[in-house]
C-alpha cells in the first residue's frame, strides 16, 4: 500500500478538479446576479441539474481515495461539504419549487408551466443530488468516527477485528 499512497495526491486533485471547475463553470453562467428575474432563477436550475453530476463524481471519488488510504481527516472534509452541498442544494430546490407554483410569475415570462417535463427533470436532478450528498455525509461521517475509534482501541484488537 506504501507505493499505491503515491496516487492520492494526483486522484485528490482530479477530485477537486471535477469539483471546483464544475463549479465554477456553472457560477459563470448565472452571471450576471439577478435574483429578481423569474426567468434567471429558472435558467440557474437548469445549468445547476445539468452541472451537478461533475461535482458528485469527484465527491465520490474522494470519499473512496480517502477509505483506501485511510485517511480519516479527509474523511471528515468530505463529509462536512458534502453537508454543505446537500444543505444549500436542498434550500435551492425548496425556493426553487416555491418560486413554480405561483403560475403568475411563469405566465408574465413567458416560461414553460412548471408540471412540465423540463421541470420534473430539474427538481428530480437537484433532490438525487440532495440525496446523494445527504447519504455521502453519512457515509464518510460514520467512517470518520469508526476509523477514529479503531485509532485509539488497542492494537491487539484492531488487528484480530474485534
Amino acid at each position: 500500500m506504501r507505493n499505491l499512497s503515491r496516487l492520492s495526491l494526483p486522484g485528490y486533485m482530479v477530485c477537486l478538479w471535477l469539483v471546483v471547475f464544475t463549479t465554477v463553470d456553472a457560477a459563470v453562467l448565472a452571471l450576471p446576479f439577478q435574483p429578481t428575474m423569474a426567468e434567471w432563477r429558472y435558467r440557474l436550475a437548469a445549468h445547476l441539474a445539468l452541472y451537478v453530476f461533475s461535482p458528485m463524481m469527484g465527491v465520490f471519488l474522494a470519499l473512496a481515495l480517502a477509505v483506501v488510504f485511510e485517511q480519516p481527516r479527509v474523511l471528515r472534509a468530505v463529509g462536512v461539504l458534502s453537508g454543505l452541498a446537500c444543505v444549500g442544494l436542498l434550500l435551492f430546490l425548496l425556493s426553487h419549487m416555491a418560486d413554480s407554483f405561483p403560475l403568475r410569475g411563469i405566465e408574465r415570462v413567458g416560461l414553460v408551466p412548471p408540471f412540465s417535463s423540463k421541470w420534473g427533470v430539474v427538481v428530480f436532478k437537484l433532490g438525487v443530488a440532495v440525496v446523494f450528498f445527504g447519504a455521502i455525509t453519512l457515509v464518510a461521517r460514520g467512517l470518520a468516527s469508526g476509523r477514529a475509534s479503531n485509532d485509539r482501541a488497542a492494537p491487539g484488537l484492531v488487528a484480530e477485528g474485534l
